[in-house]
């Protein structure tokens, strides 16, 4: 009984260093993410027909289109190609395409000129008056306008003060040399926008 038991015992032993004997490693292959599909650029000419057959025919407006911040989509410019040089410096509208459709991002109006600088910044001029008046400066970015700083001239509120800036909500005094050259400034890279009609 004892050599009974001292061969199985022997036998358990083995089988169990059998088992414990595989030393090969085994690995799991990792699941492949699949790579993330890009969202389709849209084609803006698609996109902006609709908003393009609102305008006239005759040779008057024209169109440009330019991927202004960088995202893939190309924003829709509508200007004069009738005028002077500095009437074709006018962004008549701007639209971009979200979510597959034309949005309008601005659009100048009667007191509202808007013009676009070489480096990319976007301007309002509003003259109310000679005695009133606003320069806004924007940056652009996901489809909408985000304003950096607008300087006002205003003789109606303080005629002995009325230039300023305001940025974040925060009124600062300027005198009016400075106010002019940094207007100035901004006019000198006014874009002429290769429109075509």
């Amino acid at each position: 009984m004892k050599k009974f038991l001292l061969l199985t015992t022997a036998l358990l032993l083995c089988i169990l260093l059998c088992a414990c004997g595989n030393t090969e490693t085994q690995t799991v292959a990792p699941t492949e993410t699949p790579a993330p599909t890009a969202t389709p650029t849209p084609n803006p000419e698609a996109a902006y027909a609709d908003i393009k057959a609102q305008y006239p025919t005759d040779g008057s407006v024209g169109f440009c289109l330019m991927d202004l911040d960088g995202d893939g989509i190309r924003e829709l410019f509508v200007g004069n190609l009738a005028g002077d040089v500095y009437e074709q410096q006018v962004i008549d509208a701007m639209y971009t395409i979200t979510d597959g459709q034309p949005v309008k991002v601005l659009e100048s109006t009667g007191d509202d000129k808007y013009y676009l600088t070489e480096n990319e910044t976007v301007v309002k001029e509003t003259v109310q008056s000679a005695f009133q008046a606003s320069y806004t400066y924007y940056t652009y970015a996901n489809g909408s306008l985000q304003e950096m700083v607008n300087v006002v001239h205003d003789t109606v509120t303080d005629k002995d003060n009325p230039w300023y800036q305001e940025v974040a909500g925060q009124k600062e005094a300027m005198d009016e040399a400075t106010a002019m050259e940094f207007i100035q400034a901004y006019q000198g890279t006014y874009q002429n926008l290769e429109y075509t009609d």
